[in-house]
């Protein structure tokens, strides 16, 4: 069988432009696949999550290449839901030809004979979701964000697509209007957790901008870090601590809850609940980390890591 090529639903990286980015390919979707089984059997369930949306795909790819591409499309739609909840980078891989070439054009093929065979809003909204996919991993986000666009316009209460149109609006800098959408996302599906861990990374990268706009010590800027730090709370409490995002989330709140200590002029009491929340939130990291599984080594935020073993140890002296 040929090995994946890398597509993934985007992951965030702390970078000068705060971009969303894909992560690199892993060894080979039946070895992957064989490792998350064993570790689903062990009793992990992003491992069961993160299995469900390889098998998804997997039979997304037997229907497109039987001819039922409304089948297909359907799965393919459906397997990147099930990767986007735990920050799963798979997101279905590409099948690949000898020469490594993505055939891309064969998933803009079957999506668009889907909507030739049905013409309903669902089929619509499920084809443009996989168009959006296949643009993104070209990087072509103007393109990708226009086909998503047209899927939310299809079936607007499919909360998942905001999401990915979320993580689109992140490669073009629209961190505004992915915290809309996170928003959006929320009121449609309250009970899914990661539509607020994104919402929480986009107010977060607006905050990056703060300093532009008015000092970081006023009181806006405090409230506005104390909603990002709420929000990525939220999350960690209704996530499985083996998820990817659960530990980077807990990054988040140590890193944030040192910017205020260091911008802010407490004293006493209230510099040491600072200070107790990102220890607390560096301790909690490290053992959500631990607990990810090995198929997320290669998407590892290194530099946060370090990062964050800085903020810990200059925390501790503070």
């Amino acid at each position: 069988p040929s090995e994946p090529a890398s597509v993934a639903a985007p992951a965030v990286r702390r970078s000068s432009t705060a971009m969303v980015a894909l992560p690199s390919e892993p060894a080979s979707v039946e070895d992957e696949m064989m490792h998350l089984q064993r570790l689903s059997d062990g009793g992990s369930e992003i491992a069961t999550r993160m299995l469900e949306a390889r098998i998804t795909w997997m039979e997304g790819e037997r229907a497109r290449k039987t001819g039922d591409c409304r089948q297909g499309t359907r799965l393919f739609a459906h397997a990147l839901c099930l990767a986007l909840r735990d920050g799963d980078p798979f997101s279905g891989y590409w099948q690949t030809s000898s020469s490594r070439v993505h055939p891309l054009a064969d998933y803009h093929a079957c999506a668009e004979a889907a909507i030739a065979s049905d013409g309903s809003s669902e089929v619509l909204s499920d084809a443009r979701v996989l168009q959006a996919l296949a643009y993104l991993t070209q990087r072509q986000f103007s393109e990708a964000f226009d086909a998503v666009s047209d899927a939310i316009h299809a079936e607007p209460d499919n909360p998942y697509s905001y999401l990915l149109r979320t993580l689109i609006e992140g490669n073009l800098n629209m961190w505004l209007q992915a915290e809309a959408d996170c928003t959006l996302a929320i009121s449609l599906l309250a009970s899914e957790p990661i539509f607020t861990y994104w919402r929480a990374i986009a107010r977060r990268n607006m905050l990056q901008a703060w300093p532009r706009l008015e000092p970081h010590r006023s009181p806006a800027f405090m409230v506005a870090s104390a909603a990002v730090i709420q929000d990525l709370e939220s999350f960690v409490a209704r996530t499985p601590l083996g998820s990817r995002r659960c530990s980077e989330a807990l990054y988040e709140i140590a890193i944030i809850a040192f910017t205020i200590l260091l911008s802010s002029e407490q004293t006493g009491a209230a510099k040491k609940r600072i200070v107790s929340i990102v220890v607390a939130a560096c301790e909690r990291a490290r053992a959500a980390d631990a607990r990810r599984p090995e198929v997320f080594a290669g998407v590892r935020d290194s530099d946060a890591k370090r990062m964050v073993e800085m903020l810990y140890n200059a925390t501790i002296l503070a």
